[in-house]
This record gives structure tokens, C-alpha cells and sequence, in this order.
């Protein structure tokens, strides 16, 4: 179980993020919603130490992460907003090297079954510099299906997506789901959301503003009234 306690976080004399708290529960999916600026992306980055904070405290399974190495991080994917990978290699290429980054050895047919299960075409040797938004995007997802992982945290994972990658990624959260896997979602896309989560959180103004207990049926619990 992830748990965020009080977290705290600003950019020079700017508050971003002011006493949050929220908590994911194993096999839990839970999205984030807010407008621009509330804070999603940079409470995501702090709870994979992409970014420091300014108070607070981030447990895994009840082991402190703020003061963990990266082995304690480990069953903790982050996919942002930047891609991450290396533009001259392939697509195959870049997801062997990040395997191995982790201690792995994926065979080819295995990198080759992650590149097709996206949609990408496993036999293209290109360099990934000339990949659209939403190829890097299911490239992405690609690392999902490569690198093992207990907890995904994905920053707006629709981007760049066409229909067809949207129904492919709704396919890959629901085998997850199954799989009794929690991930953080985070999105603009509140219906898109409430679709695909047990559970939604609210951020504005740097708080939680907002659960619901039901992300499918929308049912919404004031938590914080003051901005």
C-alpha cells in the first residue's frame, strides 16, 4: 500500500502542494483530477523522488520511500510526461536497455511480444527520434509490460493516443486490474477516468478537494471546503 501523508511542496515562495494526503490500497486503481497547475504531475514525481519535498512523509507497504534507496523504489513505475528514452536507438533497442537497467534480461521474442501487444511493429529498426507523441506513448506502455512493478503511476496516459491506442490502453488497466495490480492515474479527462478507477481524488489549489468513493457511479464526498 502507498501512503502519502501531509505532503507539502513550492517553487520558490509559490505553494504547489499543501498538506496532501491520500492512500492507494493493493490492488486499488486510483485516478487524480485537477486543472492546470494543482499540482498532479509534481505529487507523482515526489512520490518516485523525481522531485524532493518540502515536508511530509511516503510509505510503501509501510517502509519509508523519502529515506529509502532505490532498491526500496523499485516496485514503483513512473511513466511522465518526458518519454525517457534514447532517441537514436530503436524501439527494441531502448527497451532492452532499460531492462538491463533493471537487472533483466528479456529475450527478443519477449521484447518483440510487449512492441506488438502495443501496437508498434517489432521489426522496425529505426531510431525512436522519429516516433510521433503517441508512438513514444505506447512505447511507454511497452516499458510497462517490460519492467516489473507492483505500483504504475501514469501522468496523463492518453496523450497523444488515437482511438485505437486509447481502446488498447483501457485493454492493458483492465488486465492489470485482473491482475490484482494498483496503479495512480492521473488525468484532464475526468469521464475518461471515472471509466477506469475504484476511486477518484480531486487536487486544486494544492489540496485535495474532492474524493470519490466510486469513480464509476460519481459519487463525490466533500473532504476539504477551504481552497
Amino acid at each position: 500500500m502507498l501512503s502519502v501523508q501531509n505532503v507539502n511542496k513550492q517553487f520558490g515562495h509559490r505553494p504547489v502542494l499543501r498538506d496532501v494526503s491520500l492512500e492507494i490500497k493493493d490492488g486499488e486503481l486510483l485516478g487524480l483530477v485537477g486543472p492546470n497547475g494543482s499540482g498532479k504531475s509534481t505529487l507523482l514525481r515526489i512520490v518516485v523522488r523525481v522531485v524532493s519535498c518540502d515536508g511530509g512523509s511516503i510509505s510503501w507497504n509501510g517502509n519509508s520511500i523519502l529515506n529509502a534507496g532505490a532498491d526500496q523504489r523499485r516496485p514503483l513505475l513512473y511513466l511522465g510526461h518526458e518519454p525517457g528514452f534514447y532517441p537514436p536507438l530503436s524501439a527494441a533497442e531502448n527497451l532492452h536497455l532499460i531492462a538491463k537497467l533493471y537487472g533483466l534480461e528479456p529475450s527478443p521474442a519477449d521484447v518483440e511480444k510487449n512492441l506488438s501487444e502495443v501496437g508498434l511493429d517489432p521489426a522496425r529498426s529505426g531510431p525512436i527520434r522519429q516516433f510521433s507523441r503517441g508512438m513514444l506513448q505506447r512505447l511507454a506502455l511497452a516499458k510497462a509490460l517490460t519492467i516489473p512493478w507492483e505500483l504504475l503511476l501514469l501522468d496523463e496516459p492518453t496523450t497523444g493516443l488515437d482511438k485505437q491506442g486509447k481502446s488498447m490502453l483501457s485493454q492493458l488497466i483492465e488486465t492489470w486490474r485482473k491482475d490484482d495490480r494498483s496503479l495512480l492515474l492521473v488525468s484532464h479527462d475526468e469521464e475518461w477516468l471515472s471509466s477506469h478507477c475504484d476511486r477518484m481524488v480531486q487536487l486544486s489549489n494544492g489540496r485535495i478537494q474532492r474524493s470519490e468513493v466510486d469513480g464509476t457511479k460519481s459519487v463525490q464526498t466533500e473532504l476539504v471546503e477551504e481552497a
